[in-house]
């Protein structure tokens, strides 16, 4: 008794779990790249990370990117970090009073 291999999904609702839509993967990909950036911030990468906050929509993403920017906070050393956090955590509350 041999079994046949599963080739692809079998209705339609299986082919959505099996096949996010284009722009979700890319929209992960960005938000994923922002919480990178929020954990290990530091000077040097500050602007990228004001240009991605103005660019993003960060409502499905809010609890993941403010545990990236509290582990940020966690690592920063000197005080050219600790003002790379002010100004970050000054355009987020920005960003939030124009939503």
């Amino acid at each position: 008794m041999s079994r046949r291999p599963i080739v692809g999904p079998t209705d339609e609702t299986d082919s959505e779990l099996v096949a996010p839509a284009k722009g979700y993967d890319s929209s992960m990909k960005r938000h994923t790249t922002l919480k990178t950036r929020l954990r290990t911030f530091g000077p040097e990468s500050v602007d990228a990370i004001l240009k991605e906050l103005n660019e993003l929509s960060l409502e499905k993403y809010i609890t993941e990117l403010t545990d990236g920017f509290l582990e940020g906070l966690t690592k920063c050393k000197n005080e050219k970090d600790i003002w790379a956090a002010v100004q970050v955590s000054i355009q987020h509350v920005v960003g939030l009073k124009r939503c």
